[in-house]
């Protein structure tokens, strides 16, 4: 049985691709329905991953190793669930919001050992429920506020600034409102970036643990004002209320449908789209579950044309799925071939994450690359059968009878594979 136009679009757009042999008997928006709830079992609870706080962020030779095996063991993790069976909407949006809060090691190698358990700790649990509780489980996670540099910014009033040569660190406050927020025109000021950075002195580390410790030493004294508002709190509940106002903002809700709109739909989205979604997020005050159902209610979602480039971590997931490999991850060979095509997990090359549009990953360097990958991967698979069928199973309707003819003449299974790999359906969602 055939999959239906609905089908393919829920699982290859909505999801991270189908499976080899997938089933064709469910309601495709039924199914995403379902999704927009927490897991009822954390996915990862028999992997036995360690939390973040048992790591340390100084560097040294023996954290250097524990921080390599830590990497691995969480890619390995994430890449064996997604391929296996995570490949969902929930999954998807998983790496939205983590990229979207993006902490990556590349800049700062101590990071390293932390990332994975960042994603699995702030990301994850909250995806499904408001955006002001994400926003708050990111901004104080230990990776965060040592990717942005927050633990070492001291106020200047502080009882420790009046004391030390060390001051104020804007790095943390600018991200928050640019990237996390309001966005880059969202309306506010640099008097604003400072008056934020103030309010989040003290959101430091525990001496020698990667885990959250508000101290008051460094924490800048006194009322601040931002976007025209004064925070007279004391302490860490000062910057907390900042946060929990920014999450409900009107420009972060613009921000936001902006982001969710472009990932789902196309590059440059529908005016129509964006404000329906920031209307649904200023009316639920930041509900992602019913932001997560909206998305399942647009009908521009469910147009058959395919106008999102897979990233190459997307791209990878998919293939593995659809050829029902398993992540050959001890040897890191999955890895590698992230890596070589531009997206080892958590490396982002900024904290405003990876890109999101065709530019970003369809140059002819990268497109070499994932040439070069289907190649390797293909000839990696001991019996491919009738690769023609294999995309029909697949995309269903979303593969044209063109694509499907020039795969089933190749001059061998394997080759015939490539081409469905390379085919502008499988490189697009």
């Amino acid at each position: 049985m055939a999959l239906t136009l609905e089908q393919s679009i829920a699982l290859n757009r909505f999801g991270l691709g189908a499976r080899l042999q997938e089933r064709a008997d469910f309601d495709a928006k039924l199914w995403l329905r379902n999704q927009c709830r927490p897991y009822a079992i954390d996915p990862f609870a028999g992997a036995n991953l360690p939390d973040t706080a048992s790591m340390k962020l100084r560097r040294s030779k023996d954290n250097g190793r524990a921080r390599r095996e830590r990497y691995y063991r969480e890619v390995e993790a994430r890449y064996q669930w997604n391929i296996a069976e995570g490949g969902t909407f929930r999954e998807r949006l998983v790496r939205f919001w983590s990229n979207h809060f993006t902490v990556s090691w590349a800049a700062l190698p101590p990071l390293l050992g932390v990332v994975g358990s960042y994603e699995r700790e702030a990301i994850r649990p909250h995806i499904m429920g408001r955006f002001e509780d994400l926003l708050l489980a990111v901004t104080c996670h230990p990776a965060m506020l040592a990717y942005l540099d927050n633990r070492t910014s001291v106020g200047p009033n502080s009882q420790a600034g009046r004391s030390r040569k060390r001051g104020l660190n804007e790095n943390h406050a600018r991200e928050i409102l640019e990237l996390h927020t309001l966005g880059v025109d969202g309306g506010y000021s640099q008097n604003d970036v400072i008056a934020l950075a103030k309010m989040l002195t003290g959101w430091t580390l525990e001496k020698g643990r990667a885990a959250f410790r508000f101290e008051p030493r460094i924490h800048e004294p006194g009322a601040k004002t931002l976007l025209g508002k004064r925070y007279g709190q004391k302490g860490q509940a000062q910057a907390e209320a900042a946060l929990r106002d920014l999450a409900r903002h009107p420009s972060t809700a613009r921000f936001i449908a902006t982001k969710l709109a472009r990932h789902f739909e196309q590059d440059d989205p529908s005016p129509s789209l964006v404000e329906r979604l920031a209307d649904v997020f200023l009316q639920s005050h930041g509900d992602l579950a019913k932001l997560s159902e909206a998305l399942i209610d647009a009908p521009e979602l469910w147009k058959p044309e395919l106008r999102k480039v897979k990233t190459p971590e997307e791209l990878l997931i998919s293939a593995l799925r659809a050829t029902g490999l398993p992540p050959r991850l001890p040897d890191n060979a999955l890895l590698q071939s992230a890596r070589i095509m531009g997206q080892a997990p958590f490396t982002a090359p900024s904290p405003q994450g990876w890109p999101d549009r065709a530019e970003g990953w369809a140059g002819p360097a990268a497109l070499k690359a994932r040439i070069d990958w289907a190649n390797r991967l293909a000839a990696g698979i001991p019996s491919m059968e009738a690769p023609a069928k294999l995309a029909e199973n697949l995309m269903g309707p979303l593969v044209s009878p063109r694509t499907i003819s020039a795969i089933a003449n190749a001059e061998s299974p394997k080759q015939g594979l490539i081409l469905l790999l390379m085919s502008p359906e499988f490189q697009r969602r």
